[in-house]
């Protein structure tokens, strides 16, 4: 019965995953469809010209792009930060384990300054790795945006 229990999570998990994908097809489908409806009736709509029509447009996909592009542009903002927070966990897991395997390894000559090296050398390279990550968001925040 164990084996059926995995069986039945992989199989939802495969179908969840396979709605979602036939989903958002549909969803940009639909967004395409509704884009060429408005095209027709406004090519079949009577008073107005050509021009007129195409101008609507470009400035339709103008704000649809620039809607794009916010996006993204927070979707980016979002996975730096994460990274940021992913560096400063592994810097201060690997401190904590090189300080720990220090202090089990050392023997009588605690007060050595090669024990004081190993142990505070981790904790240097995590200020170091978190301070270089907070330069690189910082900088990456000044940016002006593409065509302005």
């Amino acid at each position: 019965m164990e084996g059926l229990g995995e069986l039945g999570f992989w199989l939802a998990v495969g179908i969840t995953l396979a709605a979602w994908i036939l989903s958002s097809g549909q969803k940009e489908r639909e967004k395409e469809r509704q884009k060429q409806e408005t095209l027709r009736a406004l090519l079949t709509a009577e008073g107005k010209s050509t021009t007129e029509i195409v101008a609507y447009m470009r400035e339709r996909d103008a704000a649809e792009q620039k809607r794009e592009a916010d996006v993204q542009a927070a979707m980016n903002k979002a996975k730096r930060k994460l990274l940021a927070i992913f560096a400063a966990v592994v810097a201060g897991i690997v401190s904590f384990l090189v300080s720990v395997r220090a202090l089990n390894g050392a023997g009588d000559q605690t007060q050595s300054w090669p024990f004081a090296l190993v142990l505070l050398g981790p904790f240097a390279v995590g200020a170091l790795i978190a301070f270089l990550v907070y330069v690189l968001i910082r900088s990456k925040k000044n940016v002006p945006p593409p065509g302005a």
